[in-house]
């Protein structure tokens, strides 16, 4: 019982890891000018509150990890992991655009194919880590596009 425990945080760790490692950089580096402005014309500010950044953004790669691992690779399924993505980036982004009046549309659109991606591909690199090092295969193969 201990020894699945801990297998089955090992392979949280490693999704986590494997999400952290993908996404920081497109937000940081790739896309941030784009953040940067949007933010700056909903707030009225560059002002931030770094704490914030860090505790919410801890919180928020957390959850989104546990939904990877729960719905992409303990459900063994590819294709859940594309759906977790739609509909957790898509409420988000969505309800931006009700209630943000300078919400980008077009950020919205570019973050929901990002988010859906992203889940994907975190589910296909942690499924072969957690094979690596743990010898324990999450999802076996990409039959399901299959059908």
């Amino acid at each position: 019982m201990i020894m699945l425990l801990m297998n089955e945080l090992k392979i949280f760790g490693i999704v986590l890891g494997v999400l952290l490692a993908i996404d920081l950089p497109m937000i940081l580096f790739f896309n941030s000018q784009r953040y940067t402005t949007l933010f700056k014309n909903i707030n009225g500010t560059n002002t931030i509150n770094t704490l914030n950044i860090v505790l919410y953004s801890a919180a928020c790669y957390i959850l989104l990890a546990f939904g990877i691992y729960y719905f992409g690779l303990k459900q063994n399924s590819y294709m859940n992991a594309i759906i977790f993505g739609i509909v957790v980036f898509g409420v988000y982004d969505f309800t931006n655009l009700a209630t943000i009046a300078n919400y980008d549309f077009g950020t919205a659109i570019m973050d929901v194919g990002w988010g859906t991606i992203l889940s994907l591909i975190v589910t296909i690199i942690s499924s072969i880590l957690s094979a690596a090092f743990i010898h324990e295969l999450p999802i076996s193969s990409i039959s399901e596009f299959m059908v």
